[in-house]
């Protein structure tokens, strides 16, 4: 079911243990979150398929409350059910300040592991201020995408610039950065986030899954050669962002020039001469 699920959201979704309060006094435990919709456990039974509910950030003491539509359910083992809910009642403002909590907690525990002030600022204001900023136009673009029906050349060069900037700014901690393992966390919480849109790109996810056990599978290599996009919506614009890149650009050209030595060389080989 988990994969199932992965593959309809839109958004990125933590693992949580936040309080939830329902409708009619019922009280719940998330289970995982994202600024789209959750997941929850509860004794209680919700027969409702609308409820109104407001969860609580101890920490920061960020609260929210929000209309939401029932999606599924699923009885526990231990007793209760687990179930899925999705947002209908945040505004933009709303999802924004939402989104910037979810973060806050992906990188709790990364900048705990931190003990140098300025190292724990630059890595706090990358996902925080740029990460934000890069995850919010990018969802602004998906809408673009949705509502445009057809490609867009404004929306290609728009998402074009805005992946490398973030990429030229991880590149940026990455050289300030003396803890290898460090910003290995950072790569990795970086593609989490990102991956619910980059990720429609079949090419970008084949690349950072390598099902074959390596990078450059022979699959991987074909749809290098072709240079065509295969994904849908957004999905297209990360394909073609992916085929760009300087590293899919050289292998097509060594496989072009290899093409044009093999020729030269049957050109300029007398085949009846040669043992074989």
């Amino acid at each position: 079911m988990d994969k199932i699920l992965e593959g309809r959201r839109s958004y990125p979704r933590i693992k949580s243990n936040l309080r939830v309060d329902i409708s009619k006094d019922i009280l719940a435990e998330t289970i995982d979150l994202s600024e789209g919709g959750m997941g929850f456990s509860t004794q209680e039974i919700i027969t409702s398929p609308e409820i109104s509910l407001q969860i609580q950030f101890p920490e920061s003491n960020f609260r929210f409350k929000t209309e939401a539509r029932l999606v599924w359910k699923r009885d526990l083992e231990s007793g209760g059910s687990w179930y899925g809910v999705e947002f209908t009642g945040l505004n933009e403002a709303q999802k924004a300040e939402l989104r910037k909590e979810l973060i806050k907690i992906q990188i709790k525990g990364l900048l705990n592991e931190i003990k140098i002030p300025e190292t724990k600022k630059l890595v706090s204001d990358f996902f925080l201020r740029d990460m934000l900023n890069y995850i919010g136009e990018v969802i602004k673009l998906g809408l673009c995408v949705t509502e445009e029906k057809r490609y867009c050349e404004d929306l290609e060069r728009n998402l074009d610039q805005l992946s490398t900037q973030i990429l030229l700014k991880g590149y940026c901690l990455e050289e300030v950065l003396s803890d290898k393992k460090i910003m290995q966390k950072v790569k990795e919480l970086f593609r989490h986030l990102i991956s619910t849109w980059a990720y429609k790109s079949v090419i970008m996810k084949r690349a950072f899954e390598k099902p074959r056990g390596y990078p450059g599978d022979y699959r991987m290599l074909e749809i290098i050669y072709d240079s065509k996009p295969i994904s849908k919506n957004i999905g297209v614009y990360f394909d073609n962002y992916f085929l760009k890149n300087p590293y899919a650009v050289a292998v097509r050209i060594r496989k072009d020039r290899l093409r044009e030595m093999l020729i030269n060389f049957l050109n300029e080989t007398d085949l009846n001469k040669v043992n074989i």
